[in-house]
Formats: structure tokens, C-alpha cells, sequence
């Protein structure tokens, strides 16, 4: 604070009343209006008081501590400005900082000054968005000499009596703090990368509802979730039989062994079963760890899940491996088939009950000659190794033939099939063989070789029968493959669509043909429904329809649908089909075809319409007219204009002849008819004639004749008109 305010506050103190500034000044020997200025400063830092009557202004000194003293001691770099952004105050820290000691900067403005942070842009700015009511904040980086520092800047206000405000702004150091984020950040990102990258799904748990706080990506994979999509998912809610998790039903004992001194209960492995998000279960294993608060407490559990899958198949496959290798003892321990296993060096491993019985000996007295080299074990080496010398030298499976002595002293003739069982690293480990007592077969051999003889005559002509079997099968394959390629070019050529659906009328086959009729190719086709290319119209009647066709497995004939174009377009098409069943019977779809019958559907519907047409014009035309048949001379058919000329309804006209409506032959009536017999191919000739009609008035007229042919029928059309009234 310079002498100013030193000169100030000396004629301030001792005074028992506050003094006007025209006063002090002449006690300071300085111009009122420094004064008055200097005033302001010293009332925002809390070293005077003002009281203001009128216009009049007077100043008094505050005894409690000073603001500026508050100041001073904060570690934050403090600059107070008034509304017009005149420096009032800097606190010491904010001086050495900014190297300001020797400056004096007090009632200079802010804007003209560079005061490195307090010039900053973002300061200036907030400056001058400055308000009352809220607070600026803003972080800045602060480079001295090569060394970066960081600080928040706090713009406000700063208010010590009702009648003034001052704007502070703040300077804190957050370097340590920016580090920290800083720190935090890029553990935080090595943590991620690590936990978004593993195949393994690392989570986060609140102990206290047992609800996820955070789950890796790699979620995606293992369940088909989303990570967002779990976050605040109850752990029990993913699990299959969440009664049977150790996490969930030993958590408080968990707990409570952790805390009294039981480390073993920090980390814990549990198997469960997550539910995909498709509803499949699939076999996890879960690792946990309990994190532990600096307080001590525990809030948090961190898991690691790991699909399992592969290894629960390898336990089961080895489970499965071990029973069968019980069934598979005990089967051979019961089996009727005498088996040995011996070690690489010949030493019996196992042998079962049938050779022992076979060979009169049992396996401990086996092991025990096998020790003491009793007479006769000698010759069970020997055969032992030159069966295993043929095994090696051919390196496969070798049947031979020997023959040895009971101990009752009788001989018995055996077939022996040996075998090698190697290792994962190609070593032989064991060898066991299989013996046959052919004994029996020995003793009766010239029978046998009669029946071989026969028997290899009957190979042979077996195998002659199988190959021209095998002939006749291969020529009608080939052929149907030309006939299947001959459909084929058939159906495209004729422009037939073949398809074909299963039971639940999903197409699984579609023809070429098909993207001509409907624009679809047959991968756009395939797997999509049958009624899916019906017109929206008629399409809930024929799914009615063919559903009920379907159920009673019956064929589709001629059944006409109109289907949705790719375009938009409609297309009628004819459709046929047969029911298709598997080898045992079952009904598993349907297979047929399809023709574009639109052009023809067109041509019939306009066919019906010009028929219409024409009857309409028949039936309203002013002029009498009557359809005869050319054949039997009777009347067809007959207009209004005819039924009202005549008289009669139509119905009497239907029927009759023509001669029944004319009179007076001599006027040409008998030539009229004998024309119509003789030349009824003649068109357009007129004959006059005289009518009676239903209420016996003659008229003279003429009647025009013409042939034309109706429905494949020789018909004539009879045109009358009025003449002169008899």
C-alpha cells in the first residue's frame, strides 16, 4: 500500500467523528478528488466506512481487521476492481507472482495493464460479462520459465457495504490437482484399453444392491448386451439359478471372514451360468475381489468373467472318456472275447477272465512265472516277440497263428490279432491282442476248405452282380441328371417359376424363372414366406385358403394368386404344387411351380368386358332386334325395342319361329325363309314384310338379315324397322 493510503489512514485515526473529504485532503495537503479516489480503494478493502447524507459524503476508519489483511494471507492470487475495472487492491502473493513490488499498479486499469493471468483473454472476457448474480470460472495455462502451471480463475462480486461493489478475481493454483486428473486420466485409459480389449469381461459391483456399476465391452461377445445396457442390471437378474451363486448366498460370511484377518476370502472363484440376451445359457466362470475403502470398509467388488464353454466340453468329454473306459473294463472283464494288454517291455498290464480260462493260467500265476521263469513261460516271450517284431516291421496290426499247452497237457491252436496304442508324441505304450480259439476250426480245416471254395465262388458272383448293380446305378443317376438339367432348361424356356417351401411356408428353393415373373432373385426370395409377395388384398383369403390345403397335405391345382411385383406392378400367376414327404412319411413342405398368366387374365377380363359391352348395346338399341338360329330357325334371343314392338315379353319371344310374327306369303315372306335356308351366309339383305303384332295391328316394315356366329353357333341377326302403318 503506497504513502497516499498511509497519509489517509493517519488523518482518519484518533477521530471520534467520520470527516468530509474536503477535510482530509487539507490534512493530507493532497487534491480532493485523489483523495476521493483513494477513499473508494480503502472502503473496498474494509479500511473505512462511509456514511452519505445528500451529497455529502464522510469517512471514517473501520478498528476490526482489514480486509486486505484476509487477503494478504490467502495463498491465491487476488486482484479487487471496481465496476469501471480499476485496480483497488493486489494481495502480496499476487505482487511477487507478478513481480510487482516495485509497481505501482493501484486505480491503473485492468485492460491497459499486462498482468500475464489477470490479462488473459478468458479474464478480460469474463470481465466483461461480468454480473452480480453469478460466478465466472475458468482454467488457464501458465507457463514460467519452461515450467507449465495451471490456475482457476474466479470472477465475482465482492460487495462490503450496501452501497458499493467490487469485482475480485481469483487466481488459485490447480496444477497439483490437473496432474492428478492428469494421472488419473491415463490410468484410466490404460485401465480401459486393457479392460475393452480383453476377451475376459471385467465388472464392478456395489456391494450394497448388488447392482453393476461398470461392465466392459467385451460383454458384447460373451452375452450379446451392450455395456449401457447393463450398467445398473441386479447381478441376479443375468445369472442362471442365482440361489446356487457363492457371490450372492456367502456374501455377509464372505465379509465377515475378510475382515477378522481371513485373507483367502478376498479373492473367490465361482462357476454360474450367464442368460444371452438370445435366452441361451452359457457356462462362466467368475472371479471376484473385494476393494477395499481407505476407511476400510468395502463398497465395491471387482469380477472377472470368462467364457468356459470350451473347458466345461473338455471336463464333460473327459468325464464321458473316464466312464467309458469303466463301461468299457467292465466289458471287456465280462467279455467272452480273450483280451491281453502287455507293457513295451512284454510285461503283462491286464488280461481278462476269457484268457485265463483260455489258456488255463490266471494273471497272478501269469506275473509270478513271468518272475520266477518257470518252465513254459519262455515260450510265451518268445511268441510275444515275434509277434511284436511283425507288428513294428510292418507297422500295422498283424493276425498270427500259434498254438500252445495247457497246464492239463492239452493243446490248444490260437489266432492272435495284435495291435499298438500310441501316445500323443508317437510312442508305443502298449500293445494288446485279441485271441481267437480256432481250435475247432484247426481240426475241421478240409471241411472248411470245401465251403471257402464254394464260399469264394459265391463272392465272386456277388461282386459280378454288385458291379453291374453299381452300373445300372451310375447310368441312372447320370440320366437323371440329364433329365433334372432337361426340366430345368424346360422350365426356364416355358417361363415356369419351380419353387419350393418347407412345412412352416418359408421359401428354400426359387428357380431363375422366378426374378422374370416377380423381380426377385432367388436370394432375395429364400427364406423369406410364401405370402409375403401376395397383394395385400387378397392376401389374408388365400393364407385362409392354403392353410387349409396344407393341413389336409393336398395338391395345388390351378390356383391363381396375384402377387406384388419388385416394381410395384401386380402379376397374376397360376400356381400348382405337390406335398413333399420325408423317408419316414412326415409332411415337410411343399414343391411346384409357377406361370405369369397376367397377359391372359388381362385379355379375358377385357374379354368379359367388350361381351358386356356389346349386351348392353343388344339389349338397348332403339331398333327391333331378334337372334335366330341359323340351324333350327327358332328365336334366341330378342332386345327391349323388339319385345315392346311386337308386344310380347321376352320370354314368349325365346322359342318360337319368325314366320309365327309375319302374314301374307305372297309379299315376299316365303322367299325371306327360303333364303335363310338356302343362303344363310349372305349378309345384309333387306326384305319387306308385314308384322302382327300381340294386339292384332299390321305394320309394313323392312327386315335386315345377317350372319354372324355366336359361341361357335350359326346364328342371324334379325334387324326390323317401321314402315308405313296398314
Amino acid at each position: 500500500m503506497d504513502g497516499i493510503y498511509e497519509k489517509i489512514i493517519h488523518a482518519l485515526s484518533g477521530e471520534r467523528k467520520p470527516l468530509m473529504i474536503k477535510i482530509i485532503a487539507e490534512k493530507c495537503c493532497l487534491h480532493p478528488q485523489t483523495v476521493a479516489r483513494k477513499l473508494e480503494t480503502l472502503e473496498a478493502l474494509g479500511r473505512v466506512r462511509k456514511i452519505q447524507m445528500g451529497h455529502a459524503k464522510k469517512y471514517y476508519l473501520v478498528d476490526t481487521m482489514p480486509i486486505s489483511n484476509l487477503i494478504d494471507i490467502s495463498s491465491d492470487f487476488i486482484l479487487i476492481l471496481n465496476t469501471n475495472h480499476t485496480i483497488q487492491y493486489i494481495s502480496k502473493s499476487a505482487e511477487k507472482i507478478l513481480s510487482l513490488q516495485s509497481r505501482k499498479i493501484i486505480g491503473e486499469q485492468l485492460e491497459s495493464l499486462h498482468l500475464d493471468i489477470f490479462s488473459t483473454p478468458q479474464v478480460l472476457s469474463g470481465l466483461q460479462n461480468f454480473s452480480r448474480e453469478k460466478v465466472f470460472k475458468t482454467e488457464i495455462e501458465y507457463v514460467v520459465n519452461e515450467t507449465t502451471f495451471w490456475y482457476q480463475i474466479s470472477i465475482m462480486a465482492l460487495s462490503l457495504n450496501i452501497n458499493s461493489i467490487s469485482i475480485a478475481i481469483i487466481a488459485s493454483d490447480i496444477t497439483t490437482k490437473r496432474e492428478a486428473e492428469q494421472k488419473l486420466k491415463d490410468s484410466e485409459a490404460r485401465y480401459r484399453l486393457i479392460s475393452e480389449n480383453t476377451t475376459d469381461v471385467i465388472w464392478l459391483l456395489d456391494t450394497t444392491t448388488f447392482r453393476l456399476l461398470y461392465v466392459s465391452p467385451s460383454i458384447f461377445d460373451l452375452t450379446g448386451f451392450e455395456s449401457k445396457d447393463l450398467t445398473g442390471i441386479c447381478l441376479k437378474d443375468m445369472v442362471n439359478h442365482p440361489q446356487e451363486l457363492k457371490l450372492l448366498q456367502s456374501f455377509p460370511e464372505r465379509i465377515e471372514k475378510f475382515l477378522a484377518g481371513d485373507e483367502s476370502a478376498k479373492v473367490c472363484m465361482d462357476e454360474s451360468e450367464l442368460i444371452r440376451k438370445t435366452g441361451s445359457i452359457i457356462p462362466v466362470e467368475m472371479v471376484t475381489t473385494l476393494l477395499i475403502n481407505e476407511d476400510g470398509t468395502i463398497t465395491r467388488i471387482l469380477g472377472v468373467t470368462r467364457d468356459i464353454t470350451e473347458r466345461k466340453r473338455s471336463e464333460n468329454a473327459l468325464r464321458k472318456t473316464h466312464e467309458q473306459a469303466l463301461v468299457l473294463g467292465e466289458i471287456l472283464k465280462h467279455s467272452f472275447q480273450p483280451i491281453i494288454v502287455l507293457n513295451p517291455d512284454l510285461s503283462i498290464d491286464y488280461c481278462n477272465r476269457s484268457f485265463e480260462y483260455l489258456i488255463g493260467y490266471n494273471m497272478e500265476e501269469l506275473i509270478d512265472m513271468s518272475r520266477t521263469n518257470r518252465t513254459g513261460y519262455e515260450k510265451w516271450v518268445t511268441i510275444a516277440r515275434n509277434i511284436v517284431q511283425q507288428v513294428h516291421e510292418k507297422d500295422h496290426p498283424v493276425t498270427c497263428e500259434y498254438s500252445i499247452k495247457r497246464p492239463d497237457g492239452t493243446d490248444v491252436h490260437l489266432e492272435i490279432s495284435t495291435h499298438m496304442i500310441f501316445n500323443k508324441e508317437g510312442d508305443v505304450i502298449r500293445y494288446y491282442a485279441i485271441i481267437s480259439d480256432i481250435t475247432e476250426r484247426i481240426q475241421t480245416d478240409g471241411q472248411n476248405k470245401s465251403y471257402l471254395v464254394e464260399l469264394k465262388g459265391l463272392i465272386q458272383d456277388r461282386t459280378y452282380s454288385l458291379q453291374e448293380e453299381i452300373k445300372a446305378r451310375i447310368l441312372a443317376e447320370s440320366e437323371f441328371r440329364i433329365n433334372e438339367e432337361r426340366y430345368k432348361q424346360v422350365a426356364e424356356t416355358s417361363g415356369t417359376w419351380v419353387w419350393e417351401i418347407d412345412k412352416h411356408g418359408t421359401y428354400t428353393y426359387s428357380s431363375d424363372v422366378g426374378t422374370r415373373i416377380i423381380g426377385y432373385s432367388p436370394d432375395e426370395v429364400i427364406g423369406r414366406k410364401y405370402y409375403d409377395f401376395f397383394h395385400p388384398e387378397s392376401r389374408k383369403e388365400l393364407i385362409t385358403i392354403l392353410r387349409s390345403v396344407s393341413l389336409r397335405h393336398e395338391c395345388i391345382r390351378f390356383f391363381q394368386i396375384d402377387l406384388v411385383h419388385k416394381n410395384g406392378s401386380i402379376i397374376r400367376v397360376e400356381s400348382n404344387g405337390l406335398p413333399i414327404f420325408n423317408n419316414e412319411g412326415v409332411f415337410s413342405g411343399y414343391r411346384g411351380t409357377m406361370i405369369d398368366i397376367t397377359d391372359n387374365f388381362q385379355m379375358e377380363h377385357a374379354l368379359v368386358e367388350n361381351r358386356k359391352y356389346y349386351r348392353s348395346l343388344f339389349e338397348n338399341a332403339p331398333v327391333p332386334l331378334i337372334l335366330v338360329d341359323a340351324q333350327t330357325l327358332t328365336i334366341l334371343e330378342g332386345n327391349k325395342a323388339a319385345s315392346l314392338f311386337f308386344g310380347y315379353s321376352l320370354d314368349e319371344l325365346v322359342g318360337q319361329k319368325p314366320h309365327i310374327l309375319t302374314i301374307k306369303p305372297g309379299l315376299g315372306v316365303d322367299n325371306l325363309y327360303n333364303h335363310f335356308e338356302m343362303n344363310q351366309k349372305s349378309e345384309n339383305d333387306a326384305y319387306e314384310v308385314i308384322y302382327l303384332k300381340s294386339n292384332g295391328i299390321l305394320w309394313t316394315g323392312t327386315a335386315s338379315l345377317s350372319y354372324i356366329d355366336v359361341s361357335g353357333k350359326n346364328c342371324i341377326m334379325y334387324a326390323l324397322q317401321d314402315s308405313v302403318k296398314s
